[in-house]
C-alpha cells in the first residue's frame, strides 16, 4: 500500500506548479508542448 507523506504531496504540487509556469510561457510563445503537456510531464517525473 502506498502512503504519501505531506512533504511528498508538497513536492508533487510544486513540480506541477513549475511545470505549469513553463507550459504557460511556451503556450504564450506558440511553441509545441504547452501548459497541460508540461504539467503532466512534471507530474509523471
Amino acid at each position: 500500500m502506498l502512503i504519501l507523506q505531506p512533504e511528498d504531496l508538497g513536492k508533487i504540487l510544486l513540480a506541477m506548479l513549475l511545470g505549469g509556469a513553463l507550459g504557460a510561457e511556451r503556450e504564450f510563445r506558440d511553441e509545441a508542448a504547452g501548459f497541460r503537456t508540461l504539467i503532466l510531464i512534471s507530474f509523471g517525473a
